[in-house]
């Protein structure tokens, strides 16, 4: 993918970004996540990153969450380079689900952590297709 677009209801194409001018280093493929937070302000997106790594049980790009402010149009990495995230989701405003595996592991476990990349707690070993539906 080359374009994240916000799209009216009606299907008109409101505003669209680059991915590579929004993200430095950073790509998505068709299996990458965007997740409206829920006051409609950011996207919490999940992208490939064209980083080096020296991860031995890794292949592949390493995966990062980034949260982009569609006003400001700004983009800021919420996961370091040494903790792998995927397909994220929202639990509140402040806070995300999301999926990562440690080094060493063979699996992806569901972990919560704030946007402000604090109080990071894994929730579920073996976890996949994390999802939030509110009361």
């Amino acid at each position: 993918m080359t374009n994240i677009c916000q799209i009216s209801l009606d299907g008109a194409v409101l505003a669209q970004w680059k991915i590579e001018k929004v993200i430095p280093n950073g790509g998505m493929s068709g299996d990458g996540r965007i997740a409206i937070s829920p006051d409609g302000k950011r996207l919490l997106l999940s992208i490939d990153m064209g980083e080096e790594h020296h991860r031995r049980d890794w292949d592949g790009p390493p995966p990062a969450l980034w949260i982009f402010e569609v006003a400001m149009q700004k983009a800021v990495r919420i996961t370091r380079k040494t903790l792998f995230g995927w397909d994220g989701c929202w639990i509140d405003n402040d806070n995300i689900l999301f999926l990562s595996q440690p080094t060493g592991k063979k699996s992806a476990s569901l972990y919560r952590m704030s946007i402000k990349g604090k109080n990071l707690k894994r929730l579920i070993k073996n976890a996949r297709y994390p999802t939030v539906s509110a009361p």
